[in-house]
C-alpha cells in the first residue's frame, strides 16, 4: 500500500509533492470515505506518509462518521494497523452532527441561511479526502469528494441528500446533487485529494493524488446528455437558437487555513 501511495505522490496531478504542502504544526484532517475505512492498510500507509512528511502525531485526525467511530472504538481494528507512534494518540474522531458545537458555519445559502459542516474540517489547516473511484457510481454516491459531503455536513444537508437518494436516478444525482458537493468542498478550501482504484477482486490497484479541480475533471462521473425531443418535420426551415452553457466549474485551489 505504501508503494502505491508513494507512486501517487511522486506523480501528483498538477500539485506539489506532499512534503511541500504539509508542514510541521499543520492540523491535518484525513477524510476517508466508507469504502476506504474498510481498507485499513491503505489508511495506515497514508498516516505513515504524513508522519514522514513532517506531521506530528498530535496534529493528525482521521474523521469518521458516528457509526464508523463506534465500530472502531469497540474493535480497535484500524488503530492496530497504524504506525506504533500514533497508536496511543486520539487520532480518530467521530462526527455526531446533532451534538452541540459539532458543526461550524461554513457559508450562507442564497437565502442567508447558514451552511454548517463538521467543525474539525472548518478549523483544519489541511483537509485531505481519500475516496474510491467509481467508473459507474452507484446510487448513494454523490460524485467526486462525496467523502466530505454529505457525510460531514450538518443534519439539514444530510436529510436533503438522504431524501433525494431514496428515489433519485443517477442522472439527477449528477446534475443536481454532485454540484452541491463540489460547491461545499470549494467553500471548505479543499485543495488536494486522493482517488483510489479498486479492482474487481476488491483489492487496491492504484491511486492518484493531486489538485481537486484536475482530479474532478478526470474522475468525476460525467453528466449524461439531456434528452432531446425530435422536432416534427416541416417544410419550413427551422430557425436556429443559441444555447447557453451553465456556469463554469468554480472549484478553487486554496488550502484551508
Amino acid at each position: 500500500m505504501k508503494q502505491i501511495l508513494q507512486k501517487a505522490f511522486d506523480e501528483a496531478v498538477n500539485f506539489p509533492p506532499l512534503s511541500e504542502v504539509v508542514f510541521e504544526g499543520d492540523s491535518v484532517v484525513i477524510v476517508p470515505d466508507a469504502y476506504i475505512v474498510e481498507h485499513g492498510y491503505l489508511l495506515a500507509a497514508l498516516v505513515e506518509h504524513l508522519l514522514e512528511a513532517g506531521c506530528k502525531s498530535g496534529d493528525l485526525t482521521i474523521l469518521l462518521t458516528a457509526g464508523e467511530f463506534e465500530r472502531e472504538t469497540h474493535s480497535g481494528r484500524l488503530r492496530a494497523l497504524l504506525p506504533e507512534k500514533v497508536r496511543g494518540e486520539d487520532i480518530f474522531e467521530g462526527f455526531y452532527p446533532a451534538r452541540p458545537n459539532a458543526c461550524a458555519i461554513l457559508a450562507q445559502d442564497d437565502e442567508g441561511n447558514p451552511i454548517m459542516m463538521a467543525r474539525t474540517l472548518v478549523e483544519a489547516d489541511v483537509v485531505l479526502p481519500i475516496e474510491r473511484y467509481y467508473p459507474e457510481p452507484p446510487l448513494g454516491h454523490f460524485g467526486f469528494l462525496s467523502a466530505l459531503v454529505p457525510r460531514f455536513a450538518d443534519s439539514d444537508v444530510q436529510t436533503r441528500f438522504q431524501s433525494a437518494d431514496s428515489d433519485t436516478k443517477r442522472e439527477k444525482i449528477v446534475h443536481t446533487l454532485a454540484p452541491v458537493v463540489a460547491d461545499l468542498a470549494y467553500r471548505l478550501g479543499t485543495a488536494m485529494a486522493i482517488e483510489v482504484m479498486i479492482g474487481g477482486d476488491g483489492q487496491v490497484e492504484g491511486a492518484v493524488f493531486g489538485r481537486v479541480d484536475e482530479l474532478r475533471e478526470r474522475y468525476a462521473p460525467k453528466a449524461p446528455p439531456a434528452e432531446q425531443t425530435k422536432p416534427e418535420s416541416t417544410d419550413a426551415p427551422q430557425s436556429g437558437a443559441d444555447t447557453q452553457q451553465n456556469g463554469a466549474d468554480k472549484q478553487g485551489t486554496g488550502e484551508q487555513g
